[in-house]
């Protein structure tokens, strides 16, 4: 099957999130340094670098 098949083919929808609770999910979750981001936060900021990936997620 060619790319273009391929890719026209793929199913797409409206994203649900109903039932979806990020207290329950991600509970837990601690700001260690108290400055206003937890853990879950701080990491999910470094995930989404693609750049300077040594440097402090608080600059």
């Amino acid at each position: 099957m060619p790319l273009s098949e391929a890719v026209g083919a793929i199913l797409v929808t409206a994203e649900d999130c109903t039932g979806y609770d990020d207290e329950q999910s991600f509970g837990g979750w601690i700001d260690a340094d108290r400055d206003g981001c937890s853990t879950r936060g701080r990491l999910a900021r470094r995930g989404r670098r693609t750049t300077d990936r040594d440097r402090p997620v608080h600059p």
